[in-house]
């Protein structure tokens, strides 16, 4: 908080702005995932205890896959279900100690600031966008 009392007046919402951003991603860090599988590395989160959700496309179709939880302790996962259809796959690991993911079922409108948060041996990486679509929820073909 000390960037707000000495940042000038008309930075002061920046400043505000910032600060809650980087808050989200210190909350949200500990239930990301790095996740590696057969030379692709690629992000997740964990869903439920002992549960990784991750995009099928960055799943390799056969080998051994490992997660790197926050802090950088790694574990091994078995692939519990994937929709290609969906491009989500599921994983199965032992991840008693981190917590789950907050969700919202909310749907952000169409200009919203966006946040994604991935991550890499152990630490949180994010990017800052713009939703550049939105519409209602849809169902899989399966």
């Amino acid at each position: 908080m000390e960037i707000l009392m000495t940042a000038p007046p008309d930075l002061v919402p920046l400043a505000a702005l910032s600060a809650s951003l980087s808050g989200l991603v210190a909350a949200t860090a500990p239930s990301i995932v790095a996740v590696h599988s057969h030379r692709v590395r690629s992000s997740g989160f964990l869903w439920k205890p002992g549960l990784i959700v991750i995009a099928d496309e960055a799943l390799a179709e056969e080998g051994d896959v490992t997660v790197t939880l926050a802090g950088g302790r790694q574990v091994s996962a078995k692939v519990a279900g994937r929709d290609p259809t969906t491009d989500v796959a599921l994983l199965r690991a032992e991840t008693s100690d981190a917590p789950a993911a907050a969700l919202s079922d909310a749907v952000p409108p169409v200009g919203a600031l966006a946040v994604t948060i991935g991550g890499r041996d152990g630490e949180a990486l994010a990017a800052l966008g713009l939703v550049a679509t939105s519409g209602p929820a849809w169902r899989s073909m399966r």
